[in-house]
């Protein structure tokens, strides 16, 4: 066993789970599970809204290959992330306050986009669904991803980029365009949060003056796109339900730990990791077991939940990282995913 630190994070590589091809993996369930558990025990930094951030420029840098016009992409962008803005501090500090600032900024890029669109409906669609999207994103921060609000917000956003696609040229990668407008309405209200609680929490703030230089989530981020590119077109959607499986884990332990097995965070986020265990297995399409994957998952998140609540020489972190070993050791024997 190998250990070496960068930070926070405490990565460990065994040599027979190392083949070229799954290492990537092995730190990408690592990065996720430490950034749960190192929120849990120190309080959340903008780790989370940065992943978001980082996502949102892969989108806009794919949207830049696809549509000739740079300008179109740069207001695009740009009223995305000023609706979510306007969404977050609203929320925040209410329609009295700056946060008009940013709806009329939104309003300034989805003109412009609409004059060099010259498709007035495109354009309206787009900004529409922007605007619903940074909504759905505070409504669920606020009120949970179950509330009326939130799923109207959801499900009207879904709606005006199902009609941009209809309209839009071939060559744009719609896809692209709903994750910018997600990923934006993300970072800003996971952003708000973390620095409305900077603010007001007095434990916050001293937890994080205790906190250790935080590299765990924008590790995850990393080493999660060249797992991605890894499995390849053939293997995109079970990725989607890979990643689902690794962060409702890492929030299930780190829950789990902190509030108990019977809190509803911890209960949720379980359910969630099943999900996408059973509906993974059904499309995964590759060498490795996917249970094997499961039990990585799942070790990696109890090791890094149990030392930050126990340490690192409790029973507990000891036998959830040997699991991690044993399963790492079965995937990487295989060489690829």
């Amino acid at each position: 066993q190998v250990c070496f630190e960068t930070a926070a994070m405490r990565f460990y590589v065994w040599a027979a789970g190392c083949a070229f091809g799954t290492q990537e993996l092995q730190h990408m369930i690592q990065a996720a599970c430490w950034g749960a558990a190192n929120d849990r025990k120190h309080g959340k930094d903008e780790g989370e809204a940065h992943v978001n951030w980082a996502r949102m420029t892969d989108h806009e840098d794919n949207l830049k290959e696809a549509i000739a016009d740079d300008n179109v992409v740069r207001h695009l962008s740009r009223m995305a992330s000023n609706a979510a803005w306007g969404a977050a501090n609203e929320r925040a500090f209410g329609k009295k306050s700056d946060a008009q600032v940013d709806w009329e900024m939104t309003r300034f890029h989805a003109d412009k986009l609409k004059t060099l669109l010259n498709n007035d409906d495109l354009a309206d669609n787009l900004k529409w669904a922007a605007f619903n999207y940074a909504w759905a994103a505070s409504n669920m921060q606020a009120y949970g991803s179950e509330h009326a609000e939130s799923k109207q917000s959801k499900q009207q956003a879904d709606d005006h980029i199902a009609s941009a696609t209809r309209i839009a040229p071939k060559s744009w990668p719609m896809g692209d365009v709903q994750q910018l407008f997600w990923n934006a309405a993300w970072g800003a209200t996971n952003s708000r949060v973390h620095k409305l609680a900077r603010f007001t929490d007095f434990q916050y703030s001293l937890f994080h003056k205790q906190s250790e230089d935080r590299e765990d989530w924008p590790r995850y981020h990393e080493y999660s796109k060249k797992v991605k590119t890894q499995l390849g077109k053939k293997n995109a959607e079970a990725y989607n339900h890979l990643d689902g499986m690794l962060v409702n884990a890492a929030w299930g332990a780190a829950n789990e730990r902190w509030y108990g097995k019977h809190s509803n965070s911890a209960i949720i986020h379980w359910k969630k990791f099943d999900y996408h265990f059973e509906t993974g297995r059904e499309v995964y399409r590759g060498p490795v077991e996917w249970s094997d994957i499961r039990e990585m998952i799942s070790g990696a998140c109890w090791g890094a939940a149990n030392e930050r609540a126990y340490g690192a020489s409790s029973d507990e972190a000891k036998a959830a990282w040997k699991r991690f070993q044993t399963h790492a050791s079965r995937v990487g024997s295989h060489g690829e995913l």
